[in-house]
């Protein structure tokens, strides 16, 4: 277990310690390890990415980030303290039929959210790593300037808030989006929104500012990634219908 702790005072009257909580990290000696990877195992990762809607040149910017990391079988968005170690892996199978699709490697910290790098000005906070991926497709199909994103891993997730590096970056933006998914209960999606304005509560307390929420149409999915995938699927779906079919002409 690791403890983010201000200091620890020995009280005058016994030998006692007083701990206070607070922003200044100890840290574990514990160091999480990732499974070697080869060519192979890259390009596996790469086209199960590919097949759900995300940019090679997204892809590729990711891994020079060290935000995303591969193995046989697996991908990881992996999240570092501020001396770069790793401190926080999500592991996401790429084969549909395993039985589990999404699990944290162990001793994994969520106070070390995964950080994709983009425009400070804008920071959005999202549940996984496929979908800060998939929005940094989406901005630069709109011309825009990718954002910083923050993987928080949930909903319900706040521990990432107690990060003194989030505070320094929600305090600098000028503008905090935070996204939400469309649930498939009822039940399910008045919990998660009930998560989401704690978030909501905590980040603007912490950053001064108000910030927003997105959520995709009910027809274009669950999520950014699922949303990204149906807009990219429109779009060449457009471009096969609006490109001239070049008809050879049959020998009679």
């Amino acid at each position: 277990v690791c403890f983010h702790l201000k200091s620890i005072s020995t009280s005058p009257n016994n030998n006692s310690k007083k701990i206070h909580y607070s922003q200044l990290n100890i840290f574990c000696n514990r160091t999480i390890k990732l499974p070697r990877s080869d060519n192979n195992i890259v390009n596996s990762g790469r086209k199960y990415l590919i097949e759900r809607g995300i940019s090679l040149e997204t892809i590729i910017k990711a891994e020079k980030e060290n935000f995303l990391k591969y193995a046989e079988g697996s991908i990881f968005f992996v999240g570092y303290d501020e001396h770069g170690k790793i401190k926080n892996v999500t592991k996401r199978a790429t084969n549909k039929d395993d039985q589990i699709q999404k699990r944290d490697f162990k001793g994994s910290e969520k106070y070390y959210p995964q950080i994709l790098k983009g425009n400070k000005k804008t920071v959005w906070i999202v549940e996984g790593g496929v979908d800060a991926l998939a929005l940094h497709d989406l901005a630069k199909r709109a011309a825009k300037e990718p954002p910083m994103v923050l993987v928080t891993g949930g909903a319900n997730v706040l521990s990432s808030f107690k990060n003194p590096t989030v505070h320094e970056i929600l305090k600098n933006s000028e503008k905090i989006i935070i996204s939400l998914e469309n649930e498939k209960s009822l039940e399910t999606q008045e919990f998660t929104n009930k998560a989401h304005l704690k978030q909501k509560s905590l980040i603007n307390e912490i950053s001064g500012k108000n910030a927003e929420f997105w959520k995709a149409p009910n027809d274009k999915g669950k999520d950014l990634a699922d949303y990204n995938l149906n807009i990219k699927k429109n779009i060449e779906v457009n471009q096969i219908i609006q490109k001239p079919v070049q008809m050879k002409k049959l020998a009679l």
